[in-house]
């Protein structure tokens, strides 16, 4: 996914300075790490392995954090309904799905903001 790709690239560039951590694409365009190049020649760094494991954690929470405010926020979805008109309660999921995806751009655009910032966006999100 997308959210992935752009918290393994800010994680390269803070651990090694390079946003691919010096791996070249393959014949088929991607450039994931192998994980069974560990220690060979040209294989992994210690780096890498960081990236890889920390981008696994990072994207475990976005999903916690994604699910979890769905599940809390759907509760109140039918109380919003009977109070308020349909449309802006259908509109504001679209709403949080556009400012996540503003806070996405941010963190891809500027390297000043911290990658810790996905997290926000996955609430957003959700």
């Amino acid at each position: 996914s997308l959210a992935q790709d752009l918290v393994v690239r800010r994680l390269c560039e803070e651990a090694t300075g390079d946003p691919t951590c010096g791996d070249q694409p393959q014949d088929n365009g991607t450039r994931y790490f192998n994980q069974y190049d560990v220690g060979e020649e040209g294989g992994l760094t210690d780096a890498m392995v960081l990236v890889q494991e920390t981008t696994a954690k990072y994207i475990m929470v976005m999903g916690v954090l994604n699910s979890g405010t769905q599940i809390i926020t759907s509760q109140w979805a039918g109380y919003f309904l009977d109070r308020y008109p349909q449309r802006l309660v259908m509109l504001s999921p679209m709403v949080g799905i556009l400012l996540a995806n503003l806070v996405f751009v941010l963190v891809e655009g500027f390297k000043a903001i911290p990658v810790e910032l996905v997290f926000i966006a996955a609430l957003l999100a959700g």
